[in-house]
């Protein structure tokens, strides 16, 4: 029971408020008093007795034997993990990915300022020479609009837009697989339970 409802909810993906719901299903249906913690130990003890057991009996036969329902439930769970591991690994990457991005837009930034400010220079000790023939005292502090820093801000936007999108579009695709998933999962429970009456 424990493993359907795992496989069913996968609490992997969903944290503390998924295996909550685990275990308030497993309470409801059984009438006993489980918690989170016995729960998670139970699926890890059971993943390593099958893993053990499927090593030692393709040792034994070099082929795959045929699966018990509390088997193949087992080896459902372990294409989970697998699953959830590999989601995990690909959204660490891609957030590797956006640090070294956001760090080398900040490098660009910084150089095209810098680019700027010796651009500027020679015209503002130009200035400084020059005697002030105007009436206004200076702020100190002059605008300049430089074309380049506009087109490189402007891009910029355009770039923040397009991952906003793109972040948007694999959320949805991420939200319908998992909907496609928990549909399976529910069709398959469905299946076991009818074969089991």
């Amino acid at each position: 029971m424990l493993l359907r409802e795992v496989i069913t909810l996968n609490p992997f993906a969903g944290g503390r408020a998924k295996w909550e719901e685990v275990v308030t299903n497993l309470n409801f249906c059984s009438h006993s008093s489980f918690n989170i913690k016995s729960c998670q130990a139970r699926v890890r003890t059971l993943k390593l007795a099958f893993q053990e057991k499927t090593m030692q009996s393709l040792k034994a036969s070099g082929t795959d034997e045929e699966l018990t329902e509390r088997e193949s439930l087992l080896q459902e769970l372990l294409y989970l993990l697998e699953e959830n591991a590999a989601t995990e690994n690909s959204e660490k990457e891609k957030k590797k990915r956006e640090e070294k991005e956001n760090v080398d837009k900040g490098l660009k930034v910084r150089e095209a300022a810098m680019l700027s400010q010796r651009r500027k220079q020679p015209a503002d000790v130009e200035e400084t020479q020059q005697p002030s023939t105007s009436t206004q005292p200076s702020t100190g502090k002059r605008r300049h609009s430089d074309p380049s820093f506009e087109e490189y801000f402007e891009l910029r936007r355009r770039q923040q837009e397009l991952e906003t999108q793109r972040f948007q579009h694999e959320t949805q695709r991420l939200e319908q697989e998992r909907a496609r998933d928990e549909k399976m999962f529910a069709m398959l429970a469905k299946l076991i339970e009818k074969n089991k009456n």
